[in-house]
Order: C-alpha cells, then sequence, then structure tokens
C-alpha cells in the first residue's frame, strides 16, 4: 500500500554507524563501541538541527536540553559528557559512575529523563542502563554515586531497570552499530532505533499520543527503551509490544489504583503500561496473517499503531501513535 502521510515534520537522522571495537578500557569494563554509541544519541539528542520530512518541513527542531549530569568524577548541572566517551562510566549500584539528565520541553515544561549508566555486573560491558522519567522534572542532589531524585515524591517512572538498551548480549566482542534517530520540530515526538548485524535491538520511544482520550487526565506521554540480550532478537515486534505492554505512562491517580496482577511494572506506584494495538483478523494482528503481497497492487500493508490499557482505573483505547507503523512480519529486518 502506499505509504501514509505524516502527521508531523520530523529530521531524519539515519544510518549512523558505530564501528566495532574490541578494545576495553582498564579499569571501567565497557566497550568503546557501547560508549560511542551512547555518547552519539547523547549528541544527537541535543544538537540543533532543522525538520527534512513532514507537511511543512524545513523549521528548527526543539532539541532536547541537559540539566545535569555526572561522569564519575563531578556530579553538577553541567553536561558533563561533553569530551569524550570517557566521560561514561558504567559502574554497579553504590559505585562512582556516569548519568545524564535531558529535558524536554516539547513533552510538558519540565519533562526529564535520566539516563543512569548502573549495571548488575561489571563483567556486562555497559549492555545494560537504568531509565527513569520525571514529568515535573528532577532535584540537583545527584552524586557521582547516585541519580537525583524526582522534585515531587513519587514523581517518576522507572521504565528501565539494570536492563538492556538495544546494545546486545552480555559482555563478549565489540559489535558495530547502527543507529537512527527522529525528532519533531515541537518536540513531541522522538524515536531512536539501534540496529546491529542488520537486526534491529533496540527501541527507544518518548512521545505523546495521538488523539488521546478524554478520561486521560495530566502529562500525556508514552516511552520506552527496550532492547534484547541478544544479538538477533528483534526489539520492535509484535510479541515485544502488541503480546506485551511496553509502553509507560505516568499517573499521579495510579498511587492510589490497585495493581493488575496481569500486568508486571517495575514500579507500580504510580506507572501504567499499555499496549501497541493492530488491525486484527483471522485471530491474530494482520502483521502475522497476512505473509504474501496484495494480489491487486503487489504491495505490503503496515498499519497504524494504536495505545490500550487494561490497568485498573484505565482501562480503554487510549489514542494512537504518530507516523510509526506496523509492518507485516514476512518482510523481516531492513539491511
Amino acid at each position: 500500500m502506499a505509504l501514509p502521510t505524516l502527521v508531523k515534520d520530523y529530521e531524519v537522522n539515519a544510518n549512523n554507524t558505530i564501528a566495532a571495537d574490541n578494545t576495553i578500557d582498564a579499569g571501567t569494563n565497557s566497550h568503546r563501541d557501547r560508549r560511542n554509541l551512547m555518547l552519539a544519541i547523547h549528541d544527537a539528542l541535543i544538537a540543533a538541527g532543522t525538520s527534512d520530512v513532514g507537511p511543512t518541513p524545513g523549521g528548527p527542531i526543539t532539541a532536547w536540553t541537559v540539566t545535569q549530569s555526572s561522569d564519575g568524577t563531578t556530579a553538577d548541572t553541567n553536561d558533563n559528557w561533553n569530551s569524550a566517551i570517557t566521560d561514561l562510566i558504567w559502574n554497579t549500584s553504590g559505585n562512582a559512575h556516569s548519568w545524564c539528565v535531558f529535558q524536554q520541553t516539547g513533552l510538558a515544561t519540565n519533562f526529564q529523563v535520566c539516563i543512569d549508566l548502573l549495571q548488575t555486573s561489571n563483567g556486562n560491558d555497559g549492555s545494560e542502563i537504568t531509565v527513569e522519567i520525571s514529568p515535573g522534572g528532577f532535584n540537583t542532589d545527584g552524586t557521582t554515586t547516585t541519580r537525583p531524585t524526582p522534585t515531587t515524591t513519587n514523581d517518576s517512572v522507572q521504565i528501565l531497570d539494570t536492563d538492556w538498551w538495544g546494545s546486545g548480549s552480555n559482555g563478549g566482542a565489540g559489535r558495530a552499530f547502527v543507529w537512527n534517530m527522529w525528532r519533531t520540530e515541537d518536540g513531541e515526538v522522538t524515536y531512536v532505533v539501534i540496529y546491529h548485524a542488520d537486526n534491529a535491538l533496540g527501541l527507544w520511544v518518548f512521545a505523546k499520543p495521538q488523539n488521546p482520550s478524554g478520561s486521560w487526565d495530566g502529562t500525556q506521554f508514552v516511552c520506552c527503551v527496550e532492547g534484547d540480550n541478544s544479538n538477533t532478537v528483534e526489539a520492535p515486534t509484535i510479541v515485544n509490544f502488541y503480546d506485551n505492554a511496553r509502553l509507560y505512562t505516568y499517573r499521579a491517580d495510579r498511587l492510589s489504583v490497585a495493581a493488575d496482577p496481569a500486568v508486571t511494572t517495575v514500579n507500580t506506584f504510580n506507572q501504567t503500561t499499555l499496549y501497541m494495538t493492530a488491525a486484527t483478523f483471522g485471530g491474530g494482528p494482520f502483521g502475522q496473517e497476512l505473509t504474501t503481497t496484495n494480489d491487486i497492487t503487489g504491495e505490503y500493508a503496515v498499519g497504524a499503531i494504536g495505545l490500550a490499557s487494561i490497568e485498573p482505573g484505565f482501562v480503554g483505547r487510549m489514542g494512537s501513535m504518530f507516523d510509526i507503523y506496523w509492518g507485516q512480519d514476512v518482510l523481516g529486518q531492513p539491511a
């Protein structure tokens, strides 16, 4: 089918490569390739830019900004990830390491994301991180051993807890990556996809929902940093996002709502998870049921991605995603 018309204007930052390097820096146990990948994403998030696709491209991008950070030696309100990959230090809990707080006013006035380079074991070589979201922002109480706390008690969502972020399997030899980023002029959408050996290992989403339900109170957003402990498993799949609720949002009223035992969450006290929905027939999503092209046009199908929740107090269809679509499984991964 014909490609859908874009709703928003995007800067497309595509096919960026990170070459494999098997060298491990002494004393850090983090492969250079993972540190190069994370630093490249950091640099791209905060860079100035101009949209190049969309209904009316050509306007400036609302870039992310860094409000505070740690390079493992200094923790303050500066961007300490600003010189080299040696600013990015992975370590285990309680030990000096790096973290960085990014702000995107397009999502909310004080909307912030903290990327914390924590890992469960230093033998994991930077394959794990912790990511926490706060719609109201973070205090400036972070140290070289601990990330900052949210400005309002419980005003945060931990969307990744010392887990894989798209950098492939733990340890092992260095690996090459290709990464892609899409940012909108209004700052309401940021997508990141990370590839290794033609497999999409990581999907990052920081976005407002399209056509949100009138029942969705407070700051409306969906976020994920999804990866796999593998060099071949694909992150943005039906299994990961249609069969499982892997998009996160924050609701203040979640504090008084009992958690649904059928939904696994990291912190049930204030977060809600959502499913990505798809058009279905014959017992499954169209992307799995359709295994060939359209007999008339010879084209493959794409379909809109909706948002749905089954958590108590928030059950229902909650909106859809901007300018991102399901494809057919038969197509596999783009080379």
